[in-house]
């Protein structure tokens, strides 16, 4: 199985934490991977900098749309990276 770290469903939050994909990659991937008889799983984050309930929403969207498995997670900024230095 792959498991794919797309973080969020929202172009404008890839571009805010420089995620440096697009959806569209994202969903080729997911069905790369479909096509090759693989497990695909994604994950998204909760908390990115700038989001609010629109952005969930959309995000939730291109999660169910991917129809994978997929998970979210918290946003946890560690000590030394840009992230942890914007929330400080």
């Amino acid at each position: 199985s792959v498991s794919f770290g797309v973080e969020s469903g929202c172009p404008e939050m890839l571009k805010r934490v420089r995620k440096g994909i697009t959806l569209a990659q994202a969903a080729e991937a997911v069905r790369m991977c479909k096509k090759a008889g693989m497990l695909a799983h994604a994950s998204f984050m909760v908390g990115l900098p700038g989001e609010t309930k629109d952005t969930l929403r959309r995000t939730d969207d291109f999660a169910r749309s991917l129809d994978i498995m997929y998970g979210y997670h918290y946003l946890a900024p560690f000590p030394g990276t840009t992230l942890c230095e914007k929330v400080e």
